[in-house]
């Protein structure tokens, strides 16, 4: 009889989500790093029902293209270091890859972003997959909208 198994993708990215996304004050936490490291000068945070219905962070920082935007709700993508070495002084918040696809992987979740006034890219993902990519209209910057925390955990 075997006992050790392989966990599944799903059940794997909510553990990981344990350790990033322990509380709504979490998930406004890594979004203000990524905003800051993204070199925004201006942050607005909107919060519904304690961060349960809604955690908005809007941006005026560098924006994503199109493909940075799919990719940043992949686990270990990140634009901050590409190689161990760059792990020694390491100069922004974060540089892990995982605080997106784990608040992505326990919501719903919605990535608005331009890297410059004009066409940008929307991407809507619920428990970790993405479910649309689309054109937005918008200024530069990134809003990731976070909808119904923990909708998919047992509690």
């Amino acid at each position: 009889m075997t006992r050790i198994a392989i966990l599944s993708s799903a059940v794997a990215d909510q553990i990981a989500a344990g350790e990033v996304v322990e509380r709504p004050a979490s998930v406004v936490k890594e979004l203000v790093e990524n905003a800051l490291d993204a070199g925004a000068t201006t942050v607005d945070v909107t919060i519904e029902e304690g961060g349960r219905a809604l955690i908005r962070i809007a941006d005026d920082g560098s924006g994503m293209d199109r493909e940075d935007a799919v990719l940043c709700l992949s686990r270990h993508a990140t634009s901050k270091i590409t190689a161990a070495e760059q792990l020694v002084g390491v100069r922004s918040y974060g540089f892990r890859g995982e605080a997106l696809p784990a608040i992505a992987s326990v919501s719903e979740i919605m990535i608005e972003t331009a890297t410059d006034d004009g066409v940008g890219t929307q991407v809507r993902a619920a428990a970790g997959a993405v479910l649309d990519t689309r054109d937005a209209t918008r200024r530069r910057g990134t809003t990731v909208s976070v909808q119904r925390l923990f909708y998919n955990t047992p509690a």
